[in-house]
């Protein structure tokens, strides 16, 4: 039994009695209430009208609760898929049916040190950023840069360190699920040339994590509707969101792909040996048990399907959805510059 545990947001989903996507939802929805009232508060403690325009509430109160919903369910995707995608694998997991039980129902858990670790060093990020790039980091940059601290940039201040603190783990879970994927493909799983159907779980958790991270942009779009950087760095980000998203999607499988290759190649080797009348390999090829009735045509039926069988576990209903997801950055700036003109001519 392992002696990890589940990350903080697979525990607070599990804690809420209602389902992932509505535990995931009220949490943004409190978030967003206290957002909004701190807002308030703060205008009626400094004596200025409580109004709020719609970039205020976007950054202030709407952002950091779609961020917070992001968060929850996001990271809680990930983990629960990745441990219905390993029980999935199992009959072709290498080891004992317990081991490979054991195997399945600890991918979603993680060292306490190492979430901690992980809480702790995110705050650091905005310090790191200021001292590359100064006012990089944000409220850090501020206090770092000795500028006017208000109730405001304290505010901020205190919600990008609770960010980083809850970002830390999420981040963690989801390097250490790419890596297990990643050595569960390339040293833990039996590869069977006549069905790699059976590794599709591979690709699913590839998908769902290149969904998450393409996702990103839907965050960002608020906040590009109302002017927030230059269109330059805008899509130098989302190109940057979209290059991300590819590796989620392949590093996952990139062991599983290795271990495709090596099985292609030993078994290109015995069938051509078998095809200059040395058959002894045969004992180890997926065609073990009809070794000796296979002609000599079979044989090189057979050669010509390994050397066409694909070396990724993505099928072609894979890649259009994977295409599919590569539209979300694309349609949300195009959305975000359609809203940005609707309000300009709504306020211009």
């Amino acid at each position: 039994m392992s002696s990890g545990v589940r990350p903080w947001f697979c525990r607070l989903v599990d804690t809420l009695p209602a389902p992932p996507f509505g535990a995931a939802l009220a949490i943004a929805g409190v978030l967003a209430a206290l957002r909004g009232l701190a807002l308030m508060g703060n205008r009626l403690l400094a004596d200025a009208p409580v109004t709020v325009d719609a970039a205020l509430l976007v950054d202030f109160v709407l952002l950091p609760a779609g961020i917070a919903y992001f968060l929850v369910f996001g990271g809680w995707l990930v983990i629960e898929g990745s441990v219905r995608d390993m029980a999935e694998l199992q009959p072709s997991l290498c080891g004992t049916p317990d081991a490979c039980a054991r195997a399945a129902a600890d991918v979603a858990l993680h060292s306490r040190k190492a979430l901690l670790v992980a809480a702790l060093v995110g705050p650091m990020v905005p310090v790191v950023l200021h001292a590359i790039a100064p006012g990089t980091g944000g409220p850090t940059s501020i206090v770092l840069a000795g500028g006017p601290v208000g109730f405001t940039e304290l505010y901020d201040l205190v919600g990008q360190v609770f960010f980083w603190i809850a970002l830390g783990p999420v981040l963690l879970a989801w390097i250490i699920g790419v890596r297990r994927f990643w050595r569960c493909g390339r040293h833990g799983v039996r590869v069977d040339l006549l069905d790699l159907q059976a590794l599709a779980p591979f690709a699913r958790f590839g998908l769902r994590m290149a969904l998450v991270v393409l996702a990103v942009p839907l965050l960002l779009a608020p906040a590009a509707a109302f002017g927030y950087g230059p269109a330059r760095v805008e899509v130098l980000l989302y190109l940057g969101i979209m290059a991300v998203g590819l590796a989620a999607l392949v590093l996952p499988s990139w062991g599983l792909h290795r271990a495709i290759q090596d099985a292609k190649a030993a078994e290109l080797v015995r069938v051509r040996s078998a095809l200059v009348g040395d058959r002894s390999g045969l004992c180890d090829s997926p065609l073990a048990a009809d070794a000796e009735r296979l002609s000599v045509v079979d044989l090189a039926v057979w050669k010509d399907r390994v050397e066409a069988l694909r070396e990724w576990p993505f099928d072609a209903a894979a890649l259009r959805r994977f295409g599919l997801y590569l539209l979300i950055p694309l349609g949300s700036w195009v959305g975000a510059a359609l809203v940005e003109r609707l309000v300009d001519r709504a306020f211009g």
